[in-house]
């Protein structure tokens, strides 16, 4: 039993030693990786209804001065049909809804940049996006989809 115990550690050790020894030599002289996942950026996220489909990536940005980061929210809004299509934002603060807000509006085949970012992001607000059949109202649409379910991970 001791001699198995002993053969175990040493596995493991030896693992580690080798999963270290292989970091340090993946990292040795290359420079560092900037992408917005290697920064704790680059959760996916995307609504659909109809033909129109809006989609990107979120993360958050810690800022001066303030106690709670930027949920940062940007992506890519496209309608491949004829008809009008609007994306909807939908906040909660503190257990507090606010009334939903139109971002962008696309009528006809075409896309767009959407940035639905809040400027002051606590763990007691949470978000959806969806996206709506019409120019002005939120009647036809599709289902709310989650912009901030965990994790939403903060950037270094």
């Amino acid at each position: 039993m001791m001699f198995k115990r002993a053969l175990i550690t040493a596995a493991a050790g030896a693992a580690a030693l080798a999963l270290t020894a292989g970091s340090a030599a993946a990292s040795h002289g290359q420079p560092a990786d900037t992408s917005p996942a290697a920064e704790g950026k680059g959760i996916p996220w995307k609504a659909t209804h109809g033909s129109a489909t809006v989609q990107g990536e979120r993360w958050t940005e810690k800022t001066d001065g303030r106690l709670w980061p930027k949920l940062v929210v940007k992506g890519e809004f496209t309608n491949n049909g004829s008809g009008c299509y609007s994306v909807w934002t939908q906040w909660t603060y503190d257990l507090r809804p606010l009334p939903a807000s139109k971002q962008a509006t696309l009528c006809g085949k075409g896309s767009k940049s959407v940035d639905l970012s809040l400027n002051s992001y606590s763990i007691t607000t949470t978000g959806s996006v969806y996206i709506c059949r019409s120019e002005e109202e939120a009647k036809d649409c599709g289902d709310l989809e989650g912009l901030t379910w965990w994790p939403v991970e903060s950037a270094r």
